[in-house]
């Protein structure tokens, strides 16, 4: 756990959410990957926790939450496989019902406070299994853990929707993915913000029946 305080200036609490710069008490549009497919422009905060996880021929799911000047800040990312013949994946389209049991990693900054003069809070890193079921009548891909819940639709690979974890609602995107052996997996993102809360992360995992 990162414990964190820094001095604000004039313009006060603001939350930078995967690229969108908005007060805790606004809103507007928010880009969910801004480092989608190279990890090496993955952003780097001042005093930050990251939380990352590879499933070898899918891809990798990356979080960062902390503090970075005078702002809070939380991005969540994904790069698909592709470092090597080998090791490449391609999205596929469902035509059936099913079920992924995913891993999620995300980081998460919380009891953000702002006095006159300061801003501190706290960074740590969370991580769960999160078992996701595939509706193809409705085009949905939903599930529900003791901490995180998602809820999303998808148009032929690719999936979008919200969820929660904990008390922090969320924006989440995603697609679905092979490997060279055929496997089914789904990866994705997500992040969210309150006034005293940040969360970024995202969520990996192949086809329950698939797992070894």
């Amino acid at each position: 756990m990162l414990k964190f305080k820094a001095m604000v200036g004039l313009c006060g609490l603001g939350v930078l959410v995967a690229g969108c710069e908005m007060p805790a008490s606004g809103s507007a549009f928010m880009e969910l990957d801004p480092y989608l497919g190279a990890t090496t422009t993955k952003a780097k905060l001042d005093q930050d926790v990251e939380a990352d996880y590879e499933l070898e021929g899918i891809g990798m799911i990356s979080g960062v939450s902390g503090i970075d000047g005078q702002k809070i800040k939380a991005f969540g990312g994904y790069t698909v496989a592709s470092s090597s013949p080998v090791n490449t994946a391609t999205n596929y389209v469902p035509n059936q019902n099913m079920s992924f049991v995913t891993r999620y990693r995300l980081a998460h900054s919380y009891d953000i406070n702002k006095s006159t003069y300061y801003l501190t809070g706290s960074s740590k890193t969370a991580s769960g299994l999160l078992t996701l079921s595939l509706d193809i009548d409705n085009n949905t891909l939903s599930g529900s853990g003791a901490n995180l819940s998602l809820d999303t639709k998808f148009e032929g690979s690719q999936l979008s929707g919200t969820g929660q974890y904990k008390n922090v609602p969320l924006e989440v995107k995603g697609e679905f993915m092979q490997n060279l052996q055929s496997d089914k997996a789904v990866i994705g993102a997500f992040h969210g913000h309150t006034d005293s809360e940040a969360v970024g992360g995202g969520f990996i995992g192949e086809e329950a029946s698939a797992m070894r």
